[in-house]
């Protein structure tokens, strides 16, 4: 399980701060998600948490930070069947489609 996240840019814009990054996971996938603050806290701004993070995939994978655990967490179509919510990720390898992209996100602090 691992997360390698790259800065692409951070900027301070009329009263935020926010950072542009990319996500590429590898290995397997944990129950609850993958650990992803410590990363996003050390972008320089002051060790905290972001208020709003969004990342974005392709291949009909969901993501969604959890901010009070501050993970990400990966949902797909567990299921099979119509119409229904998405269920998490197993706990198992990531499958092709999240590995080796580059997943995009931004993350806000407010100030």
């Amino acid at each position: 399980m691992a997360l390698d996240v790259t800065l692409i840019k951070k900027r301070q814009i009329a009263g935020a701060l926010l950072a542009a990054f990319t996500v590429t996971p590898s290995g397997n996938y944990a129950t609850g998600g993958e650990v992803l603050a410590p990363t996003l806290e050390s972008m320089h701004f002051q060790g905290k948490s972001p208020d709003f993070v969004n990342v974005r995939g392709k291949a009909g994978f969901v993501f969604q930070y959890d901010d009070v655990n501050k993970k990400l967490l990966t949902y797909c179509n567990t299921a099979g069947g119509a119409n229904g919510a998405l269920g998490e990720h197993t706990v198992a390898a990531y499958v092709a489609g999240i590995t080796g992209v580059a997943l995009k996100g931004t993350a806000i602090w407010l100030v």
